[in-house]
């Protein structure tokens, strides 16, 4: 993070005043107990039904809201005893701020890891297309649209993924769960921790029956097979960090089923 020249002063500032303690605060506080004990349930309802109706409009989550109506409310109890640069209705903005921040990205996680979840299902199920719907690749850079490369320090595993298909089969499986879809959904993914930005790349046609191929014959007894590909906008991912947040796998390993043992694979 890249700070400019007055935050920092405002930051060394802080750390000045920081080196004194706040246990002079703390002690203030504790001659209060009393008075907090007296008027605990009344500011907690108070508090409740303020924040209640300053989220009126916006979904929640009720143990989310619990826990800054609390913090909240233990401020209310003693605020008249306390002097602070800050009152309770400023205060009760930025709690409810900070609980729909914190709402939204418990909400984008949770929208994230399903829908990676139901990309290894789908994986998994034979209804992915690895060369047609996503390929993973060791590569030191991608390509963007705008012609910019993305350079990366050493190479990595890039998962490039055909988006739009994609999105299609887990809108079909999500429209039935209330699952964000759409344009929620893309956004998530471009603002998420593994996404490294757009890129084109050569995917394989899909068909009815997986991708499209067709043998052709050459000279003497060799036989070519070619495949119908296009050039489609890919998603690309970091696939290691990818693995590691979601536990998550889209590389099939092909194994000798005779003389095979389940030891420990490593990919």
């Amino acid at each position: 993070t890249v700070f400019s020249k007055e935050q920092e002063e405002r930051l060394n500032k802080f750390k000045h005043k920081y080196e004194f303690g706040c246990s002079h605060i703390t002690l203030e506080i504790l001659k209060l107990r009393s008075r907090f004990e007296m008027k605990w349930k009344d500011s907690l309802k108070q508090v409740t039904s303020d924040f209640e109706a300053a989220t009126e409009n916006k979904e929640i989550e009720s143990r989310i809201a619990n826990n800054w109506i609390e913090c909240l409310a233990a401020f209310h109890a003693i605020s008249d005893m306390l002097d602070t640069v800050y009152n309770y209705k400023e205060l009760l903005e930025i709690f409810v701020k900070g609980a729909e921040d914190q709402n939204s990205k418990l909400s984008q996680s949770n929208e994230l890891s399903d829908f990676w979840n139901f990309v290894s299902f789908l994986m998994q199920d034979g209804k992915l297309y690895e060369g047609a719907d996503f390929k993973i690749q060791n590569v030191d850079h991608i390509r963007l649209p705008n012609k910019k490369i993305v350079q990366f320090p050493e190479m990595r595993r890039v998962l490039f993924l055909r988006f739009n298909r994609v999105q299609m089969l887990f809108a079909r499986e999500a429209r039935g769960e209330g699952k964000v879809l759409g344009i929620s959904l893309k956004h998530y993914l471009e603002n998420s921790q593994v996404f490294l930005g757009k890129c084109y790349k050569k995917m394989d046609v899909i068909g009815p029956h997986g991708p499209i191929t067709d043998c052709k014959k050459e000279l003497g007894e060799q036989t070519q097979i070619r495949k119908a590909v296009s050039v489609e906008t890919c998603h690309c991912f970091d696939y290691d960090r990818l693995r590691e947040m979601y536990d998550i796998s889209l590389s099939a390993i092909m194994m000798n089923v005779y003389g095979s043992n389940d030891t420990d694979i490593e990919e």
